[in-house]
């Protein structure tokens, strides 16, 4: 209450009486979904103990409001309406001084007024406490409003909304955003995007001006457990944010922006735009490089520069360079064929956009040629008439000396006419040119090529060659202009891996005309050969024909004498082939495959995986096993995977069909649970088992299972354990099978079965099935798992039944000092008369049963559960209505977990209890140790301390329980204690290290001490200690700078006594560099009545003649320099910074002439950060010093307000 006395000295006013609901037990009650009260603060006080809202801005005019959630949801508090500057918080707790923060707020937020939002769950009561902040008055009149907030329409990843174009705005609201299990980090309140980028570049989403801590976070992927990260989220400091990546084409990026969860959200307005490209200024041309080559570009978001000339006359507007060099004189070809906009392209000399000389322009198709000197640069310049924009391809060649003249076929119309059922010719693709129907395929070519044009003669297989050319050749087989509806039949660059002549192969049409393009990756001579097989080709000759294999192992003959090669097939195991069949084969179960073939002529043999053939991936190939007419592959198959085979003959090999191939090939068998009598026992009252059923099927009077002829079936046999529920179900995220059949019988044989329990698809649609059933202990249970469909691959089986320790009479004994079990109390019961942990009354108890070996103090606790919320009761008592209650404990340790400790008498028996709060069921771990009267922890003594890693960031557990404190041991954080543990490390160099204890069961207190390598309890120098880390926490936290060749003693001791299990957390960081405002000479400038600031004082030092700020010897403190901007009070405050704060406020000329002008180590009971409040001087210059406690250090927040 100092702080409201000083507020009266400086502005003395007529006390005003006391709201009804000023105090904490006095709140006013709120109902009902929604609703709103009027109020006041004029007049009202702080209690002893409670807590300050928004960041510790509150001035303690608090008045309190009670509200028990009807539904569980998310709710909006809000003040519109009050009439002074409002702060307000919401809490869970029963009394002032020891309530848990849900969320607050300090300002006025994007709305105008104070606003709040959080998850309310149905039941729990709420406390609201609204406190004024000060400025221009911290009382008057409140409105106080609560209502349901609904979430956003693209609150879950899988309602993202969609984007679209290159640049654009959408609006949105986060208030009742939500966070999803499996997000990313970086938020907690978040909504969704997906975009799909049309054109390559560097994009920037952004969201400007909104007063919210937010991120933007983008990513690949489909689900939020496979999501890729792009721009990473980090939560900006409420100024807006933004992510700026480079995008590909194509690809789909979901976009996620998200605030602190803490904060209430809002509306905001998300922007996105794609950079000009990198190209886009003359300065910045891109170089094509190589004699020839081919470039994919796009000139969307490029701009016309101050002084561009008009190229080819087009005014334009979206132009992008490119620079050539010319190593001899000679000729150069650019054309933009393949561009999907209308283009212009133009050559140029000269060192500045607005001094060039013009060499050529001309349109996309037909391109530019240009003489070019030895030795010299040339620039391009591609733009789009009336500045149209779009993708681009720039295809360019370099040829040294005249150009050669084109050859007659260079163009298709003119195409050169070859006949007959075989030939040969020779050509040259010097001096060609890029036409329109020379549409470029990325496969290096450069782009100049001939046509031929032949007519087939008869039906058949017609093959075209180039072997003997002089160059390295690509060839190509049309029906019509590339540029015009048309066909592409046949496609080949090498023949083979050490050649670089082309051979194709395709099914020929009698009559049919067919246009050959040669193209080639440099200008020269070639050859061409042709040839007709007027055999009719193989059923099999094409991928989508395949000939199935049904078995799992058999052989079959086959021929490829006729058979062609398709466009988009590859070349089999590396050999461009000509003449190959396929076959289909669907792995029955997982294993080895091996495939052979055995022939007269030399044949490659090739395993792939893929639904088309241009799109295949490649599982084994062979080209000779133990011979050449041999091939062999074996390879890992996956059940229910369809493995596309192909034979082709080695350089064009046929083998004729009175001298078939032989392909033979093995499988995996089939499970072992595939029959009823051989069915895989299952026990326990949970578990999960995953099998395939690859190779398994239906046997003779085997049921229709949930209805469906299924016909690959597994078998499952359990006993139940229990009497009460079992639940089964295949709905799990490693079942492969996308549509399985479950159900579960009683009975001897399969003939004799009657069926319990059975599902196909559950009540919402979905294929993955569940059954739940009553159960008797000892009764055996079949369970058949089918496929709906016969789809072949995993499936995981999941069962859970009533827990054996469910009711108190078949409690599970536990034994030992020291031990842990770990279950889950899911289908679990509650009993009638069964008493209620730590006073809440959960639904699913198990019980365990533990006799005491000596008298001594044990601990129960539920930390290392992967489940959270668990409740903790230890009993005496032989019924379960006539417990006497030794010890019981809600969810409030180690995070959400539950813990109790008591006294125990050597062979005493007691019932442990352990439930859930909030209606929840889980896996769940239950650990217990046990301290006698004699043994305490092993690191009780200091002489004892237990050994840390150098530079190795861990979670140490531990427990303090049976510590005790030491003759001559200090009192840690300035607590008497009493149960301490220690703890030694040695450091080789220096880094920054943060130690904490969050996740420990007990109020805590956390000390670093220095001394010698040889040192005693008695004669250590106090470095940095805590008690608790921030307002309303019972952890610690400390944050120091480590010396090469360092000492350090830890301790870890309980606040007033207290004792628990123990986390101590090690972070090792680099140790940054000083911060810019570490000496007083470079303060950093602040200004303004209010604002703030943030920085660190990590690796900051003490000047030399620098004052102890606040009385404390400190070590490592910053400086800010501020300047009245008038006359008033003032308020500094270090809220919100990451450690035990000194604050010191100054005036004077320099360091050693200071005067001080206030100054504060704590600003109230239970809190570590620091508060002054003065008068200032218009114009007078002051020295602000912020450092740490007994050295402490870490992120700081300084803020100022007048008043």
């Amino acid at each position: 209450m100092a702080l409201a006395g000083a507020i009266a000295l400086a502005a003395p006013h007529v006390a005003a009486a006391a709201p009804a609901n000023d105090l904490f037990a006095s709140a006013q009650l709120l109902t009902g979904t929604s609703g709103s009260v009027a109020g006041s603060n004029v007049g009202a006080t702080s209690e002893p103990g409670e807590p300050n809202a928004g960041y510790g801005m509150g001035m303690g005019f608090t008045v309190w409001y009670r509200w028990t959630a009807p539904a569980s949801g998310r709710f909006e508090i809000d003040l519109n309406g009050t009439n002074f500057l409002a702060i307000a918080g919401v809490y869970t707790g029963s009394t002032v001084s020891a309530l848990s923060a849900i969320t607050w707020t300090n300002d006025a937020g994007a709305y105008g007024y104070p606003r709040l939002t959080f998850d309310a769950t149905a039941g729990v009561t709420y406390q609201i406490q609204v406190d004024g902040r000060g400025y221009p008055t911290p009382t008057g009149s409140i409105v106080l409003n609560w209502s349901p907030v609904p979430p956003p329409p693209n609150d879950a990843f899988v309602n993202a909304t969609a984007l679209t174009g290159v640049t654009g705005s959408t609006k949105g609201d986060t208030s009742g955003a939500t966070a999803e299990p499996n997000e990313p980090p970086g938020g907690g309140r978040s909504v969704w995007y997906r975009w799909t980028a049309v054109y390559d570049g560097d994009y920037k989403f952004a969201v400007a001006g909104w007063p919210f801590n937010c991120s933007v976070g983008v990513y690949t992927g489909s689900s939020l457990d496979s999501l890729t990260t792009v721009v990473p989220a980090e939560m900006s400091n409420g100024t807006g944010c933004e992510g700026e990546f480079t995008a590909e084409a194509g690809t789909s990026y979901a976009l996620r922006l998200a605030s602190l969860a803490m904060q209430e959200g809002g509306p905001y307005t998300f922007t996105w735009f794609k950079f000009p490209p990198a190209n886009d200024d003359f300065v910045e041309a891109a170089q094509l490089s190589g004699t020839s080559g081919t470039l994919r570009d796009n000139n969307v978001g490029a701009t016309k520069e101050q002084g561009e000339p008009n190229h080819d006359g087009e005014p334009g507007g979206a132009s992008i360079w490119y620079t050539i060099y010319a190593p001899y004189a000679g000729t150069i070809h650019v054309d933009l064929a393949g561009s999907d906009f209308d283009t212009v392209v133009a050559a140029y000399t000269g060192s500045s956009v607005s001094a060039l000389t013009p060499l050529a322009g001309g349109p996309e198709a037909t391109g530019i040629d240009f003489a070019v000197a030895d030795r010299s640069w040339y620039t391009i310049a591609v733009d789009g008439r009336s500045g149209a924009t779009g993708h681009l391809v720039v295809n360019w060649t370099y040829a040294q000396g005249p150009r050669a003249p084109r050859p007659p076929n260079d163009d298709f119309a003119s195409a050169q006419d070859v006949a007959g059922d075989a030939g040969a010719v020779t050509g040259t693709t010097a001096g060609a040119t890029v036409e329109t129907c020379d549409q470029f395929l990325d496969d290096g070519g450069i782009g100049v090529s001939v046509w031929y044009r032949w007519t087939a003669p008869a039906s058949g297989a017609a093959t075209f060659d180039t072997a003997g050319s002089a160059i390295d050749t690509i060839l190509e087989v049309w029906d019509a202009c590339p540029n015009s509806p048309s066909t592409l039949y046949a496609y080949n660059d090498d023949t083979g891996a050490s050649t670089t002549t082309s051979r194709i192969t395709f099914a020929a049409a009698g009559g049919a005309t067919y246009f050959i393009r040669i193209d080639s990756r440099s200008e020269g001579s070639f050859a061409l050969a042709w040839s007709l097989d007027r055999s009719p080709p193989p059923a099999n000759d094409d991928f989508a024909a395949a000939r199935p294999l049904a078995a799992q192992s058999g052989a079959v003959d086959a021929v490829n004498a006729g058979a062609t090669k398709e466009v988009g097939e590859p070349s089999h195991a590396g050999d461009a082939g000509g003449h190959s069949v396929w076959f289909d084969w669907t792995a029955p179960a997982s294993g080895t495959a091996t495939f052979r073939t055995a022939s007269d002529v030399d044949l490659v043999l090739a395993v792939y995986t893929g639904s088309s053939v241009s799109s295949l991936t490649q599982v084994a190939a062979n080209d000779g096993w133990g011979g050449p007419t041999t091939d062999r592959v074996s390879f890992q198959a996956t059940p229910g995977v369809t493995y596309h085979i192909a034979v082709d003959g080695k350089g064009g090999a046929e083998d004729a069909s009175d001298d078939p191939f032989t392909l033979r090939w093995n499988g995996p068998p089939p499970p072992p649970n595939d029959a009823f009598a051989n069915a895989t026992p299952i026990g326990d009252d949970h578990g999960t088992v995953i099998e395939s059923n690859a190779g398994a099927t239906k046997e003779a009077g085997e049921p229709d299972h949930a209805g469906g002829p299924g016909g690959t079936s597994l078998w499952f046999r359990w006993t139940a354990p229990a009497s009460g529920q079992a639940e089964f179900t295949t709905d799990d995220d490693r079942t492969e099978v996308d549509d399985t059949l479950l159900a579960v019988y009683t009975g001897s044989s399969l003939g004799s079965l009657t069926q319990v329990a059975a599902q196909d698809d559950q009540p919402s649609g979905w294929p993955l099935a569940y059954v739940i059933f009553n159960v008797t202990a000892g009764t055996t249970y079949w369970v058949a798992v089918d496929s709906k469909f016969e789809h072949i691959g995993r499936i995981a089986l999941t069962w859970i039944s009533t827990p054996t320790n469910d009711e108190f009479a078949n409690t599970i004994p536990i034994a030992g000092a020291n031990g842990s079990v770990s279950d889950s109390n899911e289908m679990g019961s509650k009993q009638a008369g069964e008493p209620n942990p730590g006073g809440i009354e959960g639904r699913a108890t198990v019980w365990y049963r533990w006799t005491a070996p000596t008298s001594g103090t044990v601990t129960f606790d539920t930390c290392s559960s992967a489940w959270s919320y668990q409740v903790l009761g230890a009993y005496t008592g032989t019924t379960v209505t006539a417990l006497t209650t030794v010890a019981d404990s809600g969810p409030t340790f180690c995070l959400d977990h539950s813990q109790i400790w008591f006294t125990a008498a050597a062979g005493r028996t007691y019932s442990i209890a352990l439930d859930n709060a909030y209606g929840a069921t889980g896996p769940y771990t239950l650990a217990w140790r046990y301290s006698s009267t004699g043994p305490s922890p092993s690191n009780d003594m200091f002489a004892n301390a237990e050994w840390l890693t150098d530079g190795m960031s861990t979670t140490d557990r531990g427990i303090t329980v049976g510590a005790t404190k030491e003759a001559g041991e200090p009192s840690h954080a300035g607590n008497p204690g009493g149960h301490s543990v220690w703890y030694r490390l040695n450091t080789n160099s220096a880094q920054q290290l943060t130690l904490d204890t969050r996740g420990s069961g007990f109020d805590t207190l956390l000390a670093v001490y220095t001394g010698p390598q040889v040192a005693t309890v008695s004669t250590l120098t106090p470095l940095v200690s805590n008690d608790d880390a921030a307002a309303g926490t019972t952890t610690s936290q400390v944050s120091f700078a480590t010396a090469a060749n360092g000492t350090y003693y830890i301790a870890v001791d309980g606040k007033n006594g207290e004792v628990g299990s123990l986390h101590l957390n090690l972070s090792f960081a680099p140790l940054p560099p000083p911060p810019p405002n570490d000496n007083f000479a470079a303060a950093q400038a602040i200004s303004g009545w209010n604002g703030s600031a943030r920085g660190t004082t990590v690796s900051a030092t003490k000047q030399p003649g620098e004052p102890n700020h606040a009385g404390n010897t400190g070590g490592h403190s910053v400086w800010y320099r501020w300047t009245a901007p008038g006359n008033g009070y003032v308020s500094f405050d270090t809220a919100g910074s990451g450690f035990d704060t000194l604050l010191a406020v100054y005036r004077g000329s320099g360091l050693s002439s200071l005067s001080q002008e206030a100054a504060n180590d704590d600003a109230g009971a239970g809190t570590t950060t620091s508060r002054v409040r003065f008068r200032a001087k218009s114009g007078t210059t002051y020295w602000i010093a912020v450092d740490g406690k007994n050295a402490a250090s870490g992120a700081v927040a300084l803020a100022w307000v007048a008043g």
